[in-house]
């Protein structure tokens, strides 16, 4: 059986403001090297989660994501309401069509190559795992390091029950994981946003 042929579609949600020029700058090179270095073995969509950005900027910028990523970018837009809420819009848009969502803030850039295929396939083959963090624990995180082997082999955290243990970091989401723990809370600054959690 080819699994790649049955991978469902990923949705980058970028949650961006752009409240001047130099962050669009920024997330115009984040853009472009997710165009170069970001591997998937199914179909790539971006969406573009503002919040509320100066429109003529932001405008200018979505233009530039059409130039560099073609046909798959769509956006979702509210004003001034918070990350919590970009990711909602976002997040909501995306499961539109796919139970996958990478969410990656707008100065993620990619310097090496970097392949989701495995991460998709462990999240479409494993109930148990909701979300996979791309990049180091947050400071102060504890847990386990456990090797899984049932339908997948891979290590992972199992993590404790105490705790700071998540952040707003790039992450890739089933939609198991909003079901289960539900949305982020809007009308709050990133931080809050994050401890709620």
């Amino acid at each position: 059986r080819d699994i790649m042929s049955e991978l469902p579609p990923i949705t980058i949600v970028m949650t961006t403001f752009f409240p001047d020029q130099r962050r669009k700058v920024a997330a115009r090179m984040t853009l472009k090297s997710w165009r170069r270095r970001l591997q998937y073995g199914g179909h790539l969509y971006l969406n573009v989660a503002d919040d509320g950005s100066d429109p003529f900027i932001f405008n200018d910028f979505l233009d530039r994501a059409y130039r560099i990523w073609g046909e798959s970018v769509y956006k979702s837009q509210q004003q001034r309401r918070g990350v919590g809420a970009s990711l909602n819009l976002g997040f909501r848009t995306a499961f539109e069509n796919s139970p996958l969502v990478l969410y990656a803030v707008d100065d993620w850039a990619l310097t090496q190559p970097f392949d989701l295929t495995p991460w998709a396939q462990l999240l479409m083959e494993r109930e148990d795992v909701g979300m996979v963090r791309l990049g180091p624990p947050h400071p102060g995180t504890s847990g386990v390091v456990e090797m899984f082997t049932e339908n997948w082999q891979g290590w992972g955290l199992r993590l404790d029950r105490k705790g700071f243990a998540f952040g707003h970091r790039p992450a890739l989401y089933h939609k198991r994981m909003i079901d289960r723990y539900g949305w982020f809370i809007e009308d709050v600054n990133a931080l809050e946003c994050e401890r709620y959690y």
